[in-house]
């Protein structure tokens, strides 16, 4: 599977939807193409596409602890949130190995970092245009990536309900 995955990088010269037709989304494969570039034998490929991954799963733990922290945590907190993260097997076991779940997760988390932000700052538009190109861009990695654009869909419908909702309430205690 991971021979397969890392391998879809070389269709990119073909024409991903033009030549290939593709039987899934593979936005995650375009980073996994910089090491074709650079070498021209399948082990130090692999093994420079396990890097990329080992970086994307880095800087997912990185914006992890960034959410954490916009949140309130402090900094010891947003720690033992990302120690958390690395102690479940299935996460550790995909870190180093080349799969669309990585990509897809950095760009959900930068996502929910783009809506606790707009949470912040209400009147900024522009977070959750992000949050939807990264939404997006998570969706286009690997399908599996909707229950997360439909989770956080959900939740920012529901927290903005809640604000309007309190809002209304506030301006009629105003009115009596």
């Amino acid at each position: 599977d991971e021979f397969q995955q890392g391998g879809y990088a070389r269709h990119i010269d073909a024409g991903y939807y033009s030549n290939v037709v593709p039987f899934k989304t593979v936005l995650f494969t375009y980073p996994y193409y910089l090491p074709r570039l650079w070498f021209d034998r399948a082990r130090p490929i692999l093994l420079a596409q396990r890097a990329e991954t080992v970086v994307i799963v880095i800087g997912t733990l990185l914006v992890q602890y960034a959410v954490s922290r916009r949140l309130g945590r402090t900094r010891t907190e947003a720690g033992f949130v990302a120690g958390i993260t690395l102690s479940f097997s299935t996460f550790f076991e995909h870190a180093g190995a080349l799969r669309a779940e990585p990509a897809a997760l950095l760009l959900a988390m930068l996502a929910l970092l783009a809506v606790v932000a707009a949470a912040r700052a209400p009147q900024s538009r522009g977070s959750l245009f992000a949050a939807g190109l990264a939404l997006g861009g998570s969706f286009l990695c690997t399908q599996k990536a909707v229950w997360f654009c439909v989770s956080i869909g959900v939740a920012t419908l529901f927290a903005s309900w809640i604000q309007l909702r309190s809002h209304v309430n506030h301006e009629k205690r105003e009115l009596v």
